[in-house]
């Protein structure tokens, strides 16, 4: 008898329902997406850049990432409703209760997304991820002290959990409470020296803090170690514009938008970046990208803006307002929001920057 029949189980695997399986599959589009702009990156590198056909194979993936582009709103729908259906007829996998979690966060339902998050950690009770991720929800809903205690539970079960530390250090600056933050990320980075994010994150309150040479030698540490998240390395590109550091800030505002290639804010940035190089050409290109990916109109990025401060969500707001004074630099509204959100994460330099705009524009009694 052969080998793989004489070993074979004696029953069939249980496979997972079809609900379950059009869940896993809800994303693949943007999975695929992200995959080509990862091969689209590196297209731009040695020995491909040489190939007589080089850009014939860039348009090629670049037509192909456009049409993988989900229609705004629609596809998260489709989403959701697929993986609502899935949790239905499996109420205990926690698979799919993640992905709830996530989606409702994604679409703006953060008390969805809170009840998603507990049931998968009152099914996983010694999963530290899982107790962050309810923590993190509570950052959301601008509930730092919540939070903090559940980050210090997932710290219990995993007190060297460089992600959680990092976290729990951002619910303390969200309190106000930066030297306590600025402790927990010198905990970190004493686990792991290589830890960019922490390095960031103390630049960060050290320059809020007015402490502006202190700042930079942690940035400069940010950049010399890695950063894999698409909002940090945009915060950093950002970071290295308004330092001046372009050479910097172009390394990580291209690896941002290798992970996030669609990101309206991020084309701009660069375009900034570019053009401060004196390439114009490629200044242009990402000029127009960037107008290719941002569709919707600056009232309702406004709109957003606003909606993610009353959300708790401070980068996103800050995000959001950057590409609305973009859009409308002579709103003194957009410059004034942009600066509290700013105050809002410790970037007080740049905040002082756009509430000195607001005063510039603000009309006078002076005849």
């Amino acid at each position: 008898m052969p080998e793989r029949v004489k070993n074979a189980p004696d029953t069939l695997p249980s496979w997972p329902s079809s609900e379950q399986c059009a869940a896993r599959l809800a994303w693949t589009d943007s999975d695929r997406l992200a995959g080509l702009a990862e091969v689209r990156g590196r297209l731009e590198d040695p020995p491909f850049t040489l190939q007589l056909n080089h850009g014939d194979q860039v348009s090629h993936l670049e037509n192909l990432i456009a049409r993988l582009e989900p229609e705004p709103g629609q596809r998260m729908e489709q989403s959701l409703a697929v993986c609502m259906a899935a949790v239905q007829s499996a109420p205990d996998d926690v698979y799919l209760l993640r992905k709830l979690a996530s989606l409702r966060m994604q679409t703006g339902d953060l008390d969805g997304a809170l009840e998603a998050a507990l049931q998968v950690a009152d099914l996983l009770p010694h999963q530290a991820t899982d107790w962050d991720s309810v923590a993190m929800i509570y950052t959301q809903k601008n509930q730092p002290d919540k939070a903090i205690d559940y980050f210090k539970r997932g710290l219990a079960l995993d007190p060297g959990n460089l992600w959680i530390l990092h976290h729990l250090a951002m619910a303390h600056v969200q309190q106000g409470q930066g030297d306590k933050a600025l402790e927990i990320w010198k905990k970190a980075v004493k686990i792991q020296p290589k830890f960019g994010t922490a390095y960031l994150g103390m630049g960060q309150v050290l320059e809020s803090q007015g402490l502006i040479q202190a700042a930079n030698e942690q940035y400069r540490k940010a950049l010399q170690y890695p950063v894999n998240r698409t909002t940090d390395l945009a915060n950093l590109g950002r970071l290295c514009i308004r330092k001046g550091w372009y050479d910097d800030a172009l390394k990580h505002l291209q690896n941002a938008a290798l992970l996030a290639p669609t990101n309206a804010a991020i084309r701009n940035d660069l375009a900034t970046v570019y053009k401060a190089m004196g390439r114009e050409q490629e200044a242009a290109e990402q000029a127009n990208l960037a107008l290719r990916y941002n569709t919707t109109p600056w009232i309702a990025l406004f709109q957003q803006g606003v909606e993610c401060g009353r959300q708790g969500k401070p980068q996103e707001a800050v995000d959001l307002f950057r590409e609305v004074v973009r859009m409308k630099p002579d709103l003194m509204e957009g410059h004034l929001n942009l600066a509290s959100g700013l105050l809002n994460i410790g970037m007080t330099n740049e905040a002082i920057a756009e509430f000195n705009i607001v005063l510039e524009m603000a009309p006078t009694n002076e005849q």
